[in-house]
């Protein structure tokens, strides 16, 4: 038998805020305006956000700072993610992979633009909105939402069974 502890459970976790919170924004190369407004939004919450582009630019270049190369980083190592429109995402295995670890291990997802419908065209979902998962067409009106969703921390809601298939 394996004994709780409370000291160590996440739902304990402190969900009125998002401070310490690690975001990762996914920015492809039409995204720097929205990555930029998301980012000071987060921040200002008192997240740390890191901003994830398909490649590694080169220093200095750029409207926001670039963080991560997709290839350098893992979403194990965020609270939440932003994915920032539909292209180049769904053309990189890797993104794929970065965004389904998500999904899976219940963290909050901002989904902006047309990055709606990435997680049910992967097969990751049927449900048009899954809990945990915000959308809209752009930063400003997805910030609000995505805090909140973020300091809830984890949607367990989501959970499937693997041997029944069906969710917690």
């Amino acid at each position: 038998v394996v004994e709780r502890s409370d000291a160590l459970s996440m739902a304990n976790t402190v969900k009125d805020n998002i401070r310490t919170r690690r975001v990762a924004i996914l920015m492809g190369p039409d995204g720097a305006a929205d990555a930029k407004a998301l980012k000071t939004a987060l921040q200002r919450e008192g997240a740390v956000v890191k901003v994830i582009a398909p490649l590694m630019p080169p220093p200095g270049e750029g409207e926001v700072p670039v963080d991560h190369g997709l290839m350098t980083t893992s979403s194990v190592l965020f609270d939440a993610i932003a994915v920032i429109g539909r292209r180049p995402w769904d053309r990189l295995p890797d993104a794929r992979d970065f965004i389904s670890d998500a999904y899976r291990h219940c963290k909050a997802i901002a989904l902006l633009g047309d990055a709606q419908g990435l997680l049910q065209d992967w097969g990751l979902t049927e449900d048009a909105d899954p809990p945990g998962v915000v959308v809209a067409s752009n930063a400003k009106s997805i910030a609000k939402p995505f805090v909140a969703a973020i300091a809830a921390h984890r949607w367990w809601e989501r959970e499937v069974d693997p041997i029944t298939g069906t969710r917690n």
